[in-house]
């Protein structure tokens, strides 16, 4: 699969548990991590990262990513499982989604996992810029891809 996360805006990925959300990351970040990026990718809330490269971090959820360096790139598995991105949160803080409002500036790359776009809130959906979302078929993992809210592509990838 031929979709690269790196360049992007902000990035929601999606995708019920066993679609391939996981492999896409993890490919995309082996990826990144064999070109000359100099910068970190900061990997929360996930365990047993086999890639060892001091530009890889793997951080805690409540990681700050205003902290972040410019073109640092900082993803939130499972971020509807992560209090202050749920949508479980009546309201998101005023200061964090200013900030993300605001995230093109820093330059950083932020991405947001979950296995569907209602676990995240509302407010803070709406301000991320590009959605892939993995749905699982037979054989196959179909691949959406939205630049918020319009459709741009399908992909359809057979697995062996």
């Amino acid at each position: 699969m031929d979709i690269q996360i790196l360049g992007r805006e902000s990035i929601f990925i999606t995708g019920r548990e066993g679609s391939g959300k996981s492999h896409f990351l993890m490919q995309n970040i082996y990826a990144i991590l064999q070109t000359d990026f100099k910068n970190t990718i900061y990997l929360s809330n996930v365990k047993g990262v086999a890639i060892d490269d001091p530009r890889l971090k793997i951080v805690d959820p409540d990681f700050d990513w205003t902290t972040a360096s410019e073109n640092d790139i900082v993803i939130y598995d499972e971020a509807g499982t992560i209090d202050r991105f749920s949508n479980m949160q009546n309201k998101l803080h005023t200061d964090e989604l200013k900030m993300i409002s605001q995230r093109r500036k820093t330059g950083i790359l932020l991405i947001f996992v979950a296995q569907d776009p209602l676990m995240i809130n509302s407010a803070m959906r709406k301000l991320l810029k590009f959605h892939f979302h993995f749905s699982l078929d037979t054989f196959k993992v179909l691949f959406f891809v939205f630049n918020f809210q319009k459709f741009v592509m399908c992909l359809d990838v057979t697995f062996f």
